[in-house]
């Protein structure tokens, strides 16, 4: 049996949608010092320390296709998405490889911010808990991401359905979950229209 905390780390990043709100094109793919938006994400998973992840793509999938290809994810496509992100993130868990997952991290396609250190440090709390708790970052009261569930909750992460995501088991397994205060507004500085980008970045 595996002892705990020496097994793998998988991601699931949230990308399906078709960012109308941000303009003409997807903003997964606007640059941000030089480097598309999903790619600084992505970046900071994978230097964050996961050991595999996954890409959820869906309205956009040609696109972010071509962006990642040769990049060392697996791209799966939901075809739902526009039920809701809780369709997105089960069909993300359900291409896991849930038999050597010892913690499922979920993050957004579209925290630019994010950095690997951010990463590191929630997973690190992660392992100090022996994998066996949720753990979640917030800045002063307001959570945000990465979120890592443990292993065992990948069958009802896999059955999540609408829009709600994984709202609701954060609600019902409080007694089971960790909240990490941090001092950066990086966990939730999403980016949904271009004036959410500082005025440099801005077209």
């Amino acid at each position: 049996m595996t002892e705990p905390g020496s097994g793998q780390i998988q991601a699931v990043i949230l990308a399906p949608g078709p960012s109308e709100r941000f303009g003409k094109r997807n903003k997964l793919l606007f640059e941000l010092d030089g480097r598309p938006m999903l790619l600084r994400v992505v970046d900071a998973v994978m230097a964050g320390g996961v050991d595999k992840t996954v890409v959820v793509t869906g309205a956009d999938y040609a696109l972010v296709t071509s962006l990642l290809r040769g990049y060392g994810v697996k791209l799966v496509r939901n075809e739902r998405w526009p039920e809701g992100m809780g369709t997105s993130l089960a069909k993300g868990v359900e291409a896991l490889d849930r038999e050597n997952c010892e913690g499922i991290l979920v993050c957004l396609g579209d925290l630019p911010f994010l950095s690997s250190g951010m990463v590191r440090r929630v997973i690190g709390v992660f392992r100090q808990q022996d994998c066996e708790r949720i753990i979640v970052p917030k800045v002063k009261g307001r959570r945000g991401h990465p979120v890592i569930f443990p292993g065992s909750y990948g069958m009802e992460l896999g059955k999540l359905d609408g829009d709600e995501g994984a709202r609701s088991i954060l609600n019902s397994e409080r007694e089971n979950l960790t909240e990490v205060e941090v001092h950066s507004p990086e966990i939730f500085q999403d980016v949904d229209r271009q004036s959410d980008l500082p005025d440099s970045e801005m077209e």
